[in-house]
């Protein structure tokens, strides 16, 4: 799921943000990297860019500045940690300030 808030033209990027959960942040996240939309910030919930490949990235840094919320955990049984780690490393290249955490969960 990817979700967008509406925003007017006149409000500009400040109320312009996205989010994505699981596939919807996988999407996300290579959106952002790819297409690196002009948005206020990004919320990535356990999900990191598609393919087997490291996709190949713009030569401009388009998201200068743009915080991005990465979140996951260490044994999710779709999502390696490896993977979420090397799209906010990717992130991060291009100019985000990525905030990164992988929880440990342990079942009960």
């Amino acid at each position: 799921m990817v979700a967008e808030p509406p925003s007017s033209p006149a409000a500009g990027p400040v109320l312009n943000w996205r989010w994505g959960f699981s596939q919807g942040a996988w999407v996300l996240s290579h959106h952002l990297l790819i297409r690196q939309p002009e948005v206020a910030s990004a919320f990535l919930f356990t999900g990191g860019y598609i393919g087997a490949e490291t996709p190949l990235l713009p030569t401009c840094s388009g998201l200068s500045d743009l915080p991005v919320l990465v979140r996951s955990i260490e044994n999710d049984p779709f999502v390696p940690p490896e993977r979420v780690r090397e799209t906010a490393q990717l992130l991060t290249s291009q100019g985000a300030e990525v905030d990164l955490a992988i929880d440990r969960v342990t079942s009960t």
